[in-house]
C-alpha cells in the first residue's frame, strides 16, 4: 500500500470515529434533554397544584374567621334574637351535645319554638339560614297545638274566645367550629 493512501485511510479511521462519538453523545444529550423536558412538565404541573392549593388554603382561613370556637351563651342569645325578630316564641332550648372530627367539632342543640302562623317560624328559620354565624338544621318537625280542630263551629268558637292556634317546632341545630 501506498503511503499517501494510509493518510487517506487513518483520516477517514479518525473521521468515521469522529462520528460515531459525536453520535453518542448527542444520543446522550438527547435523552438528558428528554428527561429534563419530563422533568419539567412535571415541576409545571405540580406548580399549578401548589398554587390551587394556596388558594384553597386562603379560603379555608376564611371560612376559619367564621368557624371559630364561640361560647354557646353568645350562640343562645344570637337565636332568641332572631326569635324575638321573627315573633317566635322559645320554650325550651336543650344541648345534644358535641361530636367531634378530625378537623372540626359540631355541636348541636334541640329548639323547641312556638308561633302563631307557619310565616313567623319560616323567618326564624331564615334568619337562621342567613346568619353570619353557620347552623344547619338538622331536623325540622312542625304541629299544630291545638288539637280541637274537628269542625268549623269549634275553629268559629276559639276565634270567639280569643284563642288563637299555636304552631309548635321542634328543630335539632348544629354548628360547626374548627379545630385549633
Amino acid at each position: 500500500m501506498d503511503f499517501k493512501y494510509k493518510n487517506q485511510l487513518v483520516n477517514i479511521f479518525i473521521i468515521i470515529l469522529g462520528l460515531i462519538v459525536a453520535s453518542n453523545i448527542y444520543k446522550t444529550q438527547d435523552k438528558i434533554m428528554q428527561t429534563l423536558k419530563t422533568e419539567k412538565e412535571e415541576a409545571v404541573k405540580k406548580s399549578g397544584i401548589l398554587g390551587e392549593i394556596k388558594q384553597l388554603e386562603k379560603k379555608i382561613n376564611v371560612y376559619k374567621k367564621y368557624l371559630t370556637k364561640k361560647d354557646p351563651l353568645i350562640l343562645t342569645n344570637n337565636i332568641n334574637n332572631f326569635a324575638q325578630e321573627s315573633g317566635v316564641k322559645i320554650i325550651s332550648v336543650r344541648p345534644e351535645g358535641e361530636i367531634e372530627y378530625p378537623a372540626y367539632i359540631q355541636y348541636s342543640f334541640s329548639l323547641v319554638i312556638s308561633a302563631s302562623d307557619y310565616h313567623k317560624i319560616g323567618s326564624f328559620i331564615s334568619k337562621l339560614e342567613n346568619s353570619v354565624d353557620i347552623y344547619i338544621i338538622e331536623s325540622l318537625n312542625i304541629e299544630s297545638s291545638n288539637f280541637l280542630r274537628s269542625t268549623e263551629q269549634t275553629e268559629a268558637r276559639q276565634i270567639e274566645a280569643g284563642q288563637t292556634e299555636e304552631i309548635n317546632a321542634t328543630l335539632v341545630l348544629s354548628t360547626i367550629f374548627f379545630k385549633g
